[in-house]
């Protein structure tokens, strides 16, 4: 079955197009695609984002698939999997390779973590070659009153 057509109104059925397929001949399809694992990335607090959730591929029908598994064991923290590094025997893939399929992120507390570590680092060095503390330098021996 290749596509369905309802009417509008009533949502009754009015025409189906079927699609024969021979087995010498390469038919186009769009198969879903299943990520399998779970990444670095995420573990380490990012955040999946998927952004392709099919891929049009070309193959014999023989070959056709309920969904493509796409491992994301590996994928770290600004990764992304790309349709170059999905890889299925007997398809081959219509989408451009460089679009990417899915991606771990830096989330807004990692962001606001890394922008923090360098200015929190700055202050004790700065501090600590007085050889005082920061209070201790800035309180100064109250006038003597007469």
């Amino acid at each position: 079955m290749k596509d369905l057509q309802f009417d509008k109104v009533t949502d009754q059925l009015v025409h189906v197009d079927l699609l024969e397929m021979v087995e010498d001949k390469k038919v186009i399809a769009s198969i879903p695609l299943k990520f399998v694992g779970s990444p670095v990335g995420v573990k380490d607090g990012g955040k999946l984002h998927i952004k392709m959730k099919a891929l049009k591929v070309k193959t014999y029908p023989k070959y056709l698939r309920e969904h493509i598994e796409v491992n994301i064991d590996n994928l770290e923290l600004n990764g992304n999997v790309r349709v170059e590094d999905v890889r299925v025997e007997h398809y081959e893939i219509m989408n451009s390779p460089r679009i990417p399929v899915a991606s771990v992120t830096l989330t807004r507390e990692l962001k606001q973590e890394e922008a923090a570590v360098p200015a929190g680092a700055a202050t004790p060095a700065a501090a600590g070659t007085a050889g005082t503390t920061p209070a201790a330098a800035t309180t100064a021996p109250a006038p003597a009153k007469k």
